[in-house]
């Protein structure tokens, strides 16, 4: 009931995995901590508060203290000026209970829709983490291991009639 965050559509959030104690959130462009209080460093994410899908946190494989927040544009409010459309990374800590940013807005692939999901990797120890193209039917992959984020995508393309892939859910 005292969380600060107000969006439309796109946030995401992340608690202890044992105790279920808040550690931080986020709408895609503000980092709060769970305290509810923005971290140092933690405005101007490119995600927006209403890309359908703008912001996903990933655990770091590497370090159980950290998180990756991948962001996607929100290209449909009408937020000017209009915000890039590329797909990024951040990298926060909770080793200190503010939440320290240790990557900002680290740029992936330009031309990307709103649409952003992860999953586990085959190997239950990395994630896939998937935007989709704009205007092509093109699937961007991007892999998240001990050894961090892989920057070189795997590119899937699909045949259907090309549409505008501007917003939606993956």
């Amino acid at each position: 009931t005292d969380g600060q965050l107000d969006t439309e559509e796109a946030c995401a959030v992340v608690s202890d995995k044992t105790t279920g104690k808040l550690l931080f959130y986020t709408n895609g462009i503000n980092i709060w901590n769970g305290n509810h209080k923005i971290v140092v460093n933690g405005t101007g994410l490119m995600g927006g508060t209403s890309g359908s899908q703008s912001a996903l946190i990933v655990p770091n494989p590497a370090n159980a203290l950290e998180y990756y927040i991948f962001t996607v544009p929100d290209l449909t409010s009408g937020i000017e000026p209009a915000r890039a459309t590329a797909m990024y990374y951040n990298l926060v800590s909770v080793a200190n209970p503010d939440v320290d940013v240790l990557i900002k807005n680290k740029k992936l692939v330009d031309g990307v829709s709103e649409k952003l999901t992860g999953t586990l990797d085959c190997t239950e120890t990395g994630y896939w983490v998937v935007s989709h193209s704009v205007n092509k039917n093109t699937l961007y992959a991007y892999h998240v291991t001990s050894t961090g984020v892989d920057e070189t995508p795997v590119i899937s393309n699909y045949s259907e009639k090309d549409i505008d892939h501007l917003q939606g859910c993956m």
